[in-house]
């Protein structure tokens, strides 16, 4: 993964240490609203920031040719 958008820099992050591929990208996005210490960082920051992460992130993985509702944890 490449291309430095705001939305792969935390990916290129993570992969760096270990591999993401694009499906595990999607449920790391829905991770930022279902877990709690994420959520309340973000709204601390930006209220409905969460929302918006995990979203955004699911429609950049669906550009790249991934479903998000049937991506597996890989």
């Amino acid at each position: 993964m490449t291309g430095g958008s705001t939305l792969e820099r935390p990916c290129e992050a993570l992969s760096a240490l270990y591999p993401i591929p694009r499906q595990t990208n999607v449920h790391l996005g829905r991770l930022y609203v279902t877990d709690e210490c994420f959520t309340a960082e973000d709204a601390r920051v930006r209220p409905g920031g969460a929302a918006w992460l995990r979203d955004a992130t699911e429609a950049s993985d669906r550009a790249l040719g991934v479903v998000p509702a049937t991506a597996e944890w890989a």
